[in-house]
C-alpha cells in the first residue's frame, strides 16, 4: 500500500516506517527540519527507500504542500498514519491556555489537517485507511499529564467520527492505543510555562518529577518495552481484509491490556445501543 506517516523522526515513526518498507509498502514519512535537526533520521529512512517529506502538522499550508508532494511521489495515498504527537508533564494548574493549545494543535488538529488533506483523493477512489496513534491514556487520565490525556481522548473522538462518516466512501478509520514503551517521546514533553505558578506548587512539581522519572526508568531498563511491538501491529492491521479491522487495537505489555479491551468493548456496545435507541442508522460497514 501507499502510506503517509507523520512524525517520522520519532522512535515509533522510524520503526514503523522501516517495518512497512520491509513488508513491501511504499512509504512517505513526514517530519520537521529534515535538513538540519532531523538530518540523520531523514538520511537513514531515505537509504531504506522512504520518501522524506518536510512537513509541520501545525501549519495548514505545510500540510497541504506535503500531502500534494506525497500524492505525486507515491502516485496516491492509501493509508495515513497520524503518528505526530507531543507529551505533557507537570502540575496541571501551571499549564497555561497557550500550553494546552500547543498540545492540541499537534495531537488533535494536526491529525484533522492531515485527514482533511488526504480524504478527497481517498473518496475519489473509494478506498482509504486512517490510522490514529492514540494511547492507553486516551481512555483514562493520569495525574501530571492531563493535557496529553485530554488531547488523546479528543483524538479518539475525531477517529470515531470519521469511522461512522467515511465507511460509505470505502474509508476505514481506526485507533491504536499503545501502553508505555521506551522512546525519546518524554524528552520533548510540553512542560508548564507558568514558572511563577510552579513556585507555589513545589510539592506537586516534585511529585510530578518523581513519578515520571520512575516511569521512564522502568521503560528504559526492560527490553520488553520495545516500541517495535507497536510497529508490528501497524503492519498487521494493514494486512487485514478491508472492512474487518477493529475500531481500537490495544498494544500493551504492562498488564493493562485486558482491562482496557473490556472497557473498549463495553463502550462500543453502549454506542450501538445509543444509536439504535435514537433510530440513527450509522452503518460502519465498509462499502466497496
Amino acid at each position: 500500500m501507499k502510506v503517509l506517516l507523520t512524525g517520522g523522526n520519532s522512535g515509533l515513526g522510524m520503526l514503523a516506517t522501516l517495518s512497512l518498507l520491509k513488508y513491501g509498502h511504499s512509504v512517505a514519512v513526514s517530519m520537521r527540519n529534515p535538513e538540519t535537526k532531523n538530518n540523520q533520521c531523514a538520511e537513514r529512512l531515505t537509504q531504506h527507500g522512504a520518501h522524506v517529506i518536510k512537513m509541520d502538522v501545525t501549519d495548514e499550508s505545510s500540510v497541504t504542500s506535503g500531502v500534494d508532494q506525497t500524492l505525486v511521489k507515491l502516485d496516491g495515498i492509501d493509508v495515513v498514519i497520524n503518528n505526530s504527537g507531543v507529551f505533557s508533564m507537570g502540575p496541571l494548574e501551571a499549564f497555561t491556555s497557550q500550553d494546552w493549545l500547543r498540545i492540541f494543535d499537534v495531537n488533535v488538529l494536526g491529525a484533522q489537517r492531515i485527514n482533511r488533506a488526504v480524504l478527497p483523493s481517498m473518496r475519489k477512489k473509494n478506498f482509504g485507511i486512517l490510522i490514529h496513534i492514540s494511547s492507553l491514556l486516551g481512555r483514562l487520565t493520569m495525574p501530571y499529564c492531563a493535557p496529553y490525556c485530554a488531547s488523546k481522548q479528543a483524538l479518539e473522538a475525531l477517529a470515531e467520527g470519521y469511522r461512522r462518516e467515511c465507511a460509505q466512501f470505502g474509508i476505514d478509520s481506526i485507533i491504536i492505543e499503545p501502553g508505555g514503551f521506551a522512546s525519546s517521546f518524554f524528552e520533548s514533553a510540553q512542560l508548564p510555562s507558568d514558572h511563577f505558578r510552579l513556585e507555589s506548587l513545589d510539592k506537586n512539581f516534585a511529585q510530578s518529577k518523581a513519578l515520571w522519572d520512575q516511569y521512564k526508568s522502568k521503560l528504559r531498563n526492560n527490553n520488553i518495552y520495545n516500541p517495535q511491538h507497536v510497529a508490528d501491529v501497524i503492519v498487521n492491521l494493514l494486512d487485514m481484509p478491508h472492512g474487518q479491522r477493529p475500531l481500537r487495537t490495544v498494544v500493551d505489555v504492562m498488564g493493562l491490556g485486558e482491562s482496557v479491551n473490556n472497557f473498549n468493548q463495553e463502550t462500543e456496545r453502549f454506542n450501538e445501543e445509543f444509536f439504535s435507541n435514537m433510530k440513527l442508522d450509522f452503518d460502519v460497514t465498509i462499502k466497496s
